[in-house]
């Protein structure tokens, strides 16, 4: 295999143009070839051969579609939001009539319905913090 073809040398040789020569006068000669031989490293874990291939085209087209999907997220947001205020309307408006209707007519059930209501909303909360205390 000669010189020319080799992978090796063809990635010194990037290497070398990748980081200036004015700059590796400055280096004094002993910690050249570490500067050197870092650079080849952090460079390297870069030097895929698709990122060779990749146009401005393929760029563009990566953005357009991350703004896409980020316009779908953004409005899957919006409509899980919607949801959210129309489930918190609800509830407060049933709130509001049972307290309405029942205390005034039958305050026995009333006090039971929120007893009940009272300990489900206390057993999610336990299992929320449960939950969260576990992830830690």
């Amino acid at each position: 295999m000669s010189e020319e073809n080799d992978p090796e040398t063809e990635d010194l040789r990037e290497d070398e143009e990748l980081m200036p020569p004015e700059i590796l006068e400055h280096v004094p000669e002993p910690v050249r070839e570490r500067v050197k031989q870092s650079f080849g490293f952090i460079s390297g874990a870069v030097s895929n051969p698709m990122t060779k291939k990749i146009t401005s085209e393929h760029i563009t087209k990566i953005i357009d579609s991350d703004r896409e999907f980020t316009k779908g997220e953004m409005e899957l947001r919006k409509s899980n939001r919607n949801y959210t205020l129309g489930y918190v309307i609800l509830i407060i408006a049933l709130f509001v009539f049972l307290t309405i209707y029942l205390a005034t007519s039958n305050s026995t059930l009333y006090q039971a319905i929120l007893t009940h209501v009272g300990a489900i909303i206390a057993g999610f909360g336990a299992g929320w913090g449960f939950n969260s205390a576990r992830n830690r």
